[in-house]
């Protein structure tokens, strides 16, 4: 799995807040004092608050646990629709598949980093 496939990856998959919004939240690229990371809209909204968050090197292990997969698939001959899909991050990230387009290998993930959400409130 090449550096090369990971780049042109991070345009295919499109990450959400999942801390029980009322709708699918897009989570935004965001710089902080020291580096970007993937934030709630609601980061620093002052009347409804979500602090959730994701910095780049695990928003990287989501893409390789990702290309893995689909490796993995590849390999078996498998064409699997991997809506549904979930997992923990070495760091306790959950992570689910909300939708895969499997004709453009396009993917919309929730995710919820309850550490980062509960260091906060």
């Amino acid at each position: 799995m090449g550096e090369i496939l990971i780049k042109n990856f991070w345009n295919c998959v499109k990450l959400y807040c999942g801390n029980n919004h009322e709708k699918e939240t897009e989570m935004q690229l965001i710089q902080g004092g020291a580096s970007l990371f993937y934030a709630c809209p609601c980061y620093y909204n002052l009347t409804k608050k979500c602090r959730n968050r994701i910095n780049l090197i695990d928003f990287e292990e989501m893409l390789n646990t990702l290309m893995e997969k689909i490796v993995e698939n590849e390999k078996k001959n498998i064409e699997e629709d991997m809506t549904g899909f979930r997992w923990k991050s070495k760091k306790g990230i959950e992570f689910e598949i909300m939708e895969h387009d499997m004709i453009y290998n396009k993917f919309k993930v929730k995710m919820l980093n309850s550490k980062a959400i509960n260091t906060f409130n």
